[in-house]
């Protein structure tokens, strides 16, 4: 992926090129991620839901369709990178299996066979990329804990340690760490 479209998930420029506050930056960036870059115009989008409530529907409509625009870069990045994924894959006897950073696999080739259903091509595509980003976060965590005395918990997007954490102490180049509760004894 290009470092020019990682730029358009950053939260500055998200504010700037669409003029909406933090709160919701986050919701743009996971929903834009998450539906591998295609951007949803439909009035049961919770994108569009909610910026309806914030904006107003014609503010949110233009607001919407100029995101849409901008995506249009990243989605092409995101389909290449799930292309990629899906090559490294190998297939077993149940189909094309890939596995993310931790080792968990993913079963590109699901179906039910009472049911007769199957994956839908962009549904698996969707969820073989939070798969792949999962991994990531998890691999991280664990690599960190791995080489840290005092880490007692493992969370499901973190960890918990007996004493706190500087800030020197953590480098990872997407990752950050934030401090959630300090207990003090």
């Amino acid at each position: 992926m290009s470092p020019k479209n990682l730029k358009r998930l950053e939260t500055s420029y998200i504010s700037k090129k669409l003029g909406i506050d933090e709160d919701d930056v986050k919701s743009f960036r996971f929903s834009t991620i998450f539906s591998a870059g295609s951007v949803s115009l439909s009035f049961k989008s919770v994108s569009k839901k909610r910026l309806n409530k914030r904006l107003g529907e014609a503010e949110a409509d233009r607001v919407l369709k100029r995101w849409k625009k901008l995506m249009k870069p990243l989605r092409k990045d995101l389909k290449r990178l799930i292309d990629d994924y899906l090559s490294s894959g190998k297939t077993n006897r149940y189909g094309l299996c890939v596995r993310n950073a931790v080792g968990q696999n993913f079963n590109c080739t699901w179906r039910n066979a009472r049911k007769e259903r199957k994956w839908q091509p962009m549904q698996m595509r969707r969820k073989l990329l939070a798969h792949m980003l999962q991994g990531l976060e998890s691999r991280a965590v664990y690599d960190y804990v791995a080489c840290h005395d005092g880490v007692c918990a493992l969370e499901h997007d973190g960890f918990v340690s007996l004493s706190k954490l500087s800030d020197d102490d953590w480098k990872h180049p997407y990752l950050r760490i934030v401090l959630k509760n300090e207990v003090y004894t």
